[in-house]
């Protein structure tokens, strides 16, 4: 399996990774914590589908990957995005993505902060393993938060 890993920086600036850990336990969240992923989850897919920048078919593949929160405790990382093993052969970009975790600490914080991250993550998912945080990405994660498309309704909170 491959990871793309979003990582926090430390007190200094400096990005560290994290280690996934098998004797962190799962973390599945509430209810309500999974509706608001799900929820800005869609929204990041959809203005993404209005951008006009990404194939349609990536986008609604996208629309049947797993979403979760990472293994807590969980101090440097915001999000990471697994590839399946049958990546290979995948037409679209949710036919190659397994799941999208995000750090559960996202969902207290701004909205932005969770879209960025979701965005962040799906940009992984299309561009694939090989792109990592190269040109390509880093000229794609450039144009969030495409504001001339953003909806001015976005989906309310849940609390």
């Amino acid at each position: 399996m491959i990871w793309s890993l979003v990582k926090i920086e430390n007190e200094t600036g400096t990005a560290e990774s994290d280690d996934m850990r098998k004797d962190r336990p799962r973390i599945i969240g509430s209810l309500r914590e999974r509706i608001k992923l799900h929820a800005k989850a869609q929204e990041v897919l959809n203005i993404m589908g209005e951008s006009g920048c990404f194939d349609e078919n990536d986008i609604a593949s996208l629309e049947h990957v797993i979403l979760g929160f990472l293994r807590e405790p969980v101090t440097k990382l915001w999000g990471l995005c697994s590839y399946s093993r049958n990546r290979e052969g995948a037409r679209h970009a949710g036919d190659r993505t397994w799941r999208i975790l995000i750090n559960r600490i996202l969902l207290s914080r701004q909205d932005d902060e969770l879209r960025k991250t979701l965005y962040h993550e799906f940009l992984h998912a299309i561009l694939g393993p090989d792109e990592g945080h190269g040109p390509t990405f880093q000229r794609y994660e450039a144009m969030w938060p495409f504001d001339e498309i953003m909806p001015e309704v976005f989906i309310p909170d849940v609390y």
